[in-house]
C-alpha cells in the first residue's frame, strides 16, 4: 500500500460521515499538530485523555464533585458546602496543621472529648460528673477567700477564730471551740436572727446591748459604808452601822442585840453580857470548886480554890492578866486552917517582869488560918483584890 504524505492545509471535501482513519490511514497512529476546532461532539468509544481541558465542561457526567464557585479561599481557612456546585472558606474556621480554631461556638448532640480543656467554664450546666475522664485540678480553680487547695483537693477554707467545723457530713457549727473574750469592747458584734424581718440575721454591737440591758432592768447599788453588810430595804439595800464585817480579819461586829432561834457558834465570841438559856456554852469560869494539894497554875475555870497547905507553903501563880476575862474573879481559901504557922498561901503574878501586878505588888499571902481572898482581872495587866477574910 502506497503512502501519501500531506503538508500544510489540507481539506476534505464531501466525508461528513465516518472516521478521520478512514478518510486517511487507518492503519497508524497519526499525529495531529496545532489547535483543531471541531463543529460536532467529539465521541470516543473508550476515552478522551488530556494534561488539561479546557472551556464549558457542564455537559460532564459521572464527576465526583461539579465545583463552580469557590469563596472566601484564604490561607488554612477549612472548606464547607456553600450550595450546588459551590464551596467556601469557612468565616472563623481555620485548621494550621496543628490547632483547629473555632470563633464563636462549639455545639454537639452527643460529646466533645479531649486530653485536656482551657480557659473558662462559665455557661457549662447540668454537666454530669461521669462525663468526665480525670480530675479537675484545685489549682487551676479561682478559689476565692472562703475555698483552699489542700494537696490539690478543694477544702473549705475556716478561719482559726471562727466557730464552724468542717466534718464528713458537711460543714457545721462546733460549740466546742474555745471562743472567748473576757473585756468585750463597744464596737464588737453579737449575731442574732431578727424575728421582725424574717429572721434575717443581723448583729447587735456591745455598745447597744449595753444600753439596752441598763435601760430594761432596776439596779440598786449598795449602802452605807465599806464593810456594811446589805440589807433589803423596801426595794433598796440598806447598810446599817451597827452590822459590819471586816475581811480582812474575818470578824462581824453587831452594834446591838444579835439572836439566834437556833444556835450561835463560833470559836471566839465576845460581848458585854449574854442573856437567856446558857446551858450549852462551853468553856466558861464558873464557880466549881477546885482543891490544890501543891503548886498550880490558876486556870480560867478556877472559880473558887480549895488549898490543903499542911505539908509545905503552896504558891498559886497567876497566868497572865490579859488571858483571863476582863472582870473575872478568883476566890482562894485556907481549907485546912494550917496558914496561920509558916505554911502560908502565896499568890503570885507570874508576868510581873512583863508588867503584871496584884494591887501594885508581885504577890499577896494568906496567913490567916481559914482566910480567904479574892482577886478580879482586869483583863489587861493588872489583878485587883476584891476581898479578904
Amino acid at each position: 500500500m502506497a503512502y501519501n504524505v500531506l503538508k500544510g492545509n489540507v481539506q476534505f471535501i464531501n466525508s461528513n460521515t465516518g472516521s478521520i482513519e478512514s478518510m486517511v490511514d487507518d492503519h497508524s497512529n497519526q499525529t495531529i499538530d496545532g489547535v483543531k476546532t471541531f463543529s460536532q461532539i467529539i465521541t470516543a468509544s473508550l476515552g478522551v485523555s488530556s494534561s488539561a481541558f479546557y472551556g464549558d465542561g457542564s455537559g460532564l457526567s459521572g464527576l465526583d464533585v461539579a465545583v463552580t464557585t469557590f469563596d472566601n479561599a484564604t490561607l488554612n481557612t477549612v472548606v464547607v458546602a456553600k450550595a450546588a456546585n459551590s464551596i467556601s472558606g469557612a468565616v472563623g474556621l481555620t485548621y494550621d496543621g496543628t490547632v483547629l480554631a473555632v470563633t464563636g461556638n462549639i455545639s454537639a448532640s452527643l460529646n466533645v472529648s479531649g486530653s485536656a480543656f482551657y480557659g473558662s467554664a462559665v455557661g457549662l450546666t447540668s454537666v454530669p460528673t461521669n462525663q468526665f475522664v480525670g480530675n479537675i485540678s484545685a489549682a487551676d480553680l479561682s478559689l476565692g477567700d472562703s475555698t483552699d487547695n489542700s494537696s490539690g483537693n478543694l477544702i473549705v477554707k475556716l478561719s482559726s477564730s471562727g466557730g464552724l467545723e468542717s466534718t464528713v457530713n458537711g460543714l457545721r457549727t462546733n460549740p466546742s471551740l474555745t471562743i472567748e473574750k473576757t473585756s468585750p469592747v463597744n464596737a464588737d458584734k453579737f449575731l442574732l436572727s431578727d424575728s421582725a424581718a424574717g429572721n434575717v440575721p443581723k448583729y447587735l454591737t456591745y455598745q447597744n446591748l449595753a444600753a439596752g440591758v441598763t435601760s430594761g432592768i432596776t439596779t440598786y447599788p449598795p449602802n452605807g459604808n465599806n464593810g456594811a453588810v446589805q440589807i433589803k430595804n423596801g426595794s433598796a439595800f440598806l447598810g446599817p452601822n451597827q452590822l459590819s464585817f471586816d475581811t480582812t480579819v474575818n470578824t462581824l461586829t453587831v452594834t446591838g442585840q444579835l439572836t439566834a432561834s437556833v444556835h450561835v457558834s463560833s470559836s471566839q465570841i465576845f460581848a458585854t453580857s449574854f442573856h437567856g438559856n446558857g446551858s450549852n456554852l462551853t468553856g466558861l469560869a464558873t464557880n466549881a470548886y477546885n482543891s490544890f494539894t501543891a503548886n498550880y497554875t490558876v486556870a480560867s475555870n478556877h472559880s473558887l480554890m480549895g488549898i490543903v497547905t499542911t505539908g509545905s507553903v503552896i504558891t498559886a501563880s497567876l497566868a497572865a492578866a490579859n488571858t483571863y476575862g476582863s472582870g473575872q474573879r478568883f476566890t482562894f481559901k485556907d481549907v485546912s486552917g494550917s496558914c496561920s504557922g509558916s505554911n502560908h498561901i502565896v499568890i503570885s503574878a507570874s508576868a510581873y517582869s512583863s508588867g503584871d501586878r496584884i494591887d501594885g505588888s508581885g504577890v499577896v499571902k494568906i496567913q490567916a488560918g481559914y482566910g480567904a481572898i479574892t482577886i478580879a482581872s482586869d483583863g489587861v495587866r493588872s489583878f485587883y483584890i476584891v476581898s479578904t477574910s
